[in-house]
């Protein structure tokens, strides 16, 4: 449902955006498991993301 690919040109490189990495960066970085978590809890607990995804899960059964 989810991969890591490289993006985030849209919005430049201000600050407020931190180090924006490209894939293999993101790859090997010791943060990555903390990210797959943080996307984890979204997909199933965000009250906009969780029904969308949990309405697709649905149809696909």
């Amino acid at each position: 449902m989810c991969s890591l690919t490289t993006g985030g040109d849209v919005f430049g490189d201000d600050p407020l955006f931190g180090t924006k990495l490209d894939r293999p960066a993101a790859l090997n970085s010791p943060l990555l498991p903390e990210f797959w978590e943080m996307v984890d809890f979204l997909l199933l607990n965000d009250p906009v993301v969780a029904p969308f995804v949990q309405s697709h899960n649905a149809r696909l059964r």
